[in-house]
């Protein structure tokens, strides 16, 4: 009645063989990096906080353990980044090889 929903519209782009698979790509990538960028830094915070109180150096291991994290977070963006760039090399690949001829 009122045309599609976004949730509809979504889906229908997600069943087309190669759009699919490029939001797939990038949700995946998403939910990744917001797990590899968020955790460490957290983490180190939190570990960093507990530790200055513990033995009276604020904000001494903060910084030591966010420094750690960041580093950390970098290399694993990195790493990750070069991974996700082959998968995006595969599915543009798989596209070009299933377009059919221009020339015809």
């Amino acid at each position: 009645m009122f045309g599609k929903t976004p949730f509809k519209a979504a889906t229908d782009l997600m069943r087309k063989s190669t759009d699919g698979a490029y939001y797939r790509l990038a949700f995946k990538i998403c939910a990744d990096w917001t797990g590899a960028i968020a955790v460490p830094a957290i983490l180190g915070a939190l570990a960093g906080q507990w530790l200055d109180k513990r033995y009276g150096t604020e904000p001494k291991w903060l910084m030591v353990l966010l420094f750690i994290a960041f580093l950390s977070t970098g290399i694993t963006i990195t790493k990750k980044a070069r991974r996700y760039k082959a998968e995006f090399e595969t599915i543009a690949a798989s596209e070009q090889k299933n377009k059919p001829d221009a020339d015809l």
